[in-house]
């Protein structure tokens, strides 16, 4: 279980890409339009995060509005002391029915796991790679 981030199509200013998450008991998967910017806000909450664990962390892509084309939300927090991180998943594809798409789960995993998925972010950015996987998920 994890996180998979793919770009599908790319331009100057942004791009599509695939969005596929998996969580304690369920998986989306949504097509996006996202740029570097909003990646590297993604990124630096990650770092944020792992910089002081005790302060929960929140990023969101896109708005809860009509005229967005996405919505997430991701909430991280410090599961235990042990070192263990739990993220809150909130995604909606913001499409007309009966396409239209929401769901809210966790996704609990370890902060090494956190910190690789940020550095792999940073290639994704940096046009290394085109497609990135991580947060392997902790059985419940």
């Amino acid at each position: 279980m994890s996180i998979v981030l793919t770009k599908t199509w790319y331009d100057v200013d942004f791009f599509e890409c695939k969005l596929t998450i998996s969580g304690i008991g369920c998986s989306i998967s949504m097509d996006m339009y996202t740029t570097n910017d909003e990646c590297e806000e993604w990124r630096e909450a990650i770092l944020r995060f792992v910089s002081n664990p005790e302060e929960c962390v929140e990023w969101v892509s896109g708005s809860d509005s009509e005229q967005s084309h996405h919505y997430i939300m991701m909430t991280f927090a410090l599961y235990n002391k042990r070192g263990y991180v739990a993220i809150k998943v909130h995604v909606q594809n913001m499409r007309q029915e009966p396409y239209s798409m929401q769901s809210t789960f966790f996704i609990i995993t370890e902060m090494n796991q956190l910190v690789d998925f940020g550095d792999n972010l940073e290639r994704f950015i940096k046009s290394e790679t085109y497609s990135i996987e991580g947060l392997m998920l902790l059985s419940p």
